[in-house]
């Protein structure tokens, strides 16, 4: 490497280089890819290693809510830092998605850079020390006998009807297939219910 000086005092010898220089000796060439390049390259080789509902899951995080973020910042494998993701992490709270959403955002992230680590790609998981929100405990609820009328009615406008009536009969599960659209009806309890129900990928 050019432009490095070696000098020796008292007893030791130094070395004096650019920081592009360390960088190049801390780092592989493949530390220049872009992180949601990287990203989406292990997640081509991660179909082989989980279920695919998981898969699925994990390519509908990447598409929607990681790579849109680190792909505006321009972050790379070699210039990720933990602020990046405590950023990420702050941002996913601020515009309202669960604690649970946000624990399994950075867990697939994590998995992903620890694979670049392993890879010597990168010397550390730049993921690490990422203060996560606190998980809420899940209490359930179930309908009454008029509001579950009232939740048949609205899925009878759905092309998934059958599926919520199987739901509906056997126990309602959070995001296994389907999410609720933000319109709803209101029961006599003071409960929502949906009025139109819309296929996504689960989460």
């Amino acid at each position: 490497m050019e432009n490095i000086r070696i000098y020796e005092e008292d007893g030791y010898i130094h070395f004096i280089m650019r920081p592009e220089d360390l960088m190049r000796l801390r780092y592989s060439t493949e530390a220049k890819t872009p992180f949601a390049d990287f990203m989406d390259r292990w997640l081509t080789q991660m179909k082989t290693q989980v279920r695919e509902n998981t898969m699925d899951g994990y390519r509908y995080a990447f598409e929607k809510h990681i790579k849109p973020f680190f792909t505006a910042r321009g972050t790379t494998l070699a210039t990720a830092r933990p602020m990046d993701f405590q950023d990420f992490v702050n941002l996913k709270f601020d515009q309202g998605l669960s604690p649970t959403s946000i624990v399994k955002f950075h867990s697939i992230m994590h998995k992903c850079l620890k694979y670049a680590v392993a890879l010597q790609i990168i010397p550390t998981n730049p993921s690490d020390n990422v203060m996560l929100p606190k998980r809420t405990r899940f209490r359930g609820q179930v309908y009454d006998r008029t509001q579950i009328n009232i939740f048949l009615a609205a899925a009878l406008q759905s092309p998934a009807e059958a599926a919520f009536v199987l739901a509906a009969t056997y126990g309602l599960r959070l995001r296994l297939e389907y999410r609720i659209r933000n319109d709803f009806l209101l029961l006599p309890s003071g409960h929502a219910a949906p009025a139109c129900l819309t296929p996504i990928p689960p989460l």
